[in-house]
């Protein structure tokens, strides 16, 4: 991102008490292994690294990615949370296409909650 504006998103976290910058990188290909060793929540990029978040969240489940765009007026977040997915009700079968089919439904409802939210 340009320097400027990651100066402004490090100093807004220095203000705070519960976050500190854990690193400061500039290129990409070491990002994975920062986050993983630093046990990084959420990492915070700028519009040059757009497109490579998805790779992140897929090498780093748990971890936010909040990439500022447009010189920081706008900002996307991506998360990807594994959770496991409860089997039948009385556990003889594991996973079943119907609770396959309510895991997607449930989702689907989700989503559309926070699409009518914005």
């Amino acid at each position: 991102m340009p320097r400027i504006l990651g100066d402004i998103v490090k100093d807004a976290v220095a203000h705070q008490a519960d976050m500190e910058v854990v690193a400061d990188i500039a290129s990409s290909p070491s990002l994975p292994s920062v986050v993983s060793e630093t046990n990084t929540d959420v990492v915070v990029i700028g519009r040059e690294l757009l497109g490579y978040d998805l790779e992140l969240l897929r090498g780093c489940p748990g971890v936010a990615v909040l990439a500022l765009v447009d010189d920081g007026r706008h900002a996307l977040r991506y998360r990807l949370r594994p959770e496991p997915v409860r089997p039948d009700k009385d556990g003889a079968n594991g996973i079943s296409t119907e609770l396959i089919v309510a895991a997607i439904r449930a989702e689907a409802q989700e989503l559309a909650r926070h699409s009518q939210a914005r």
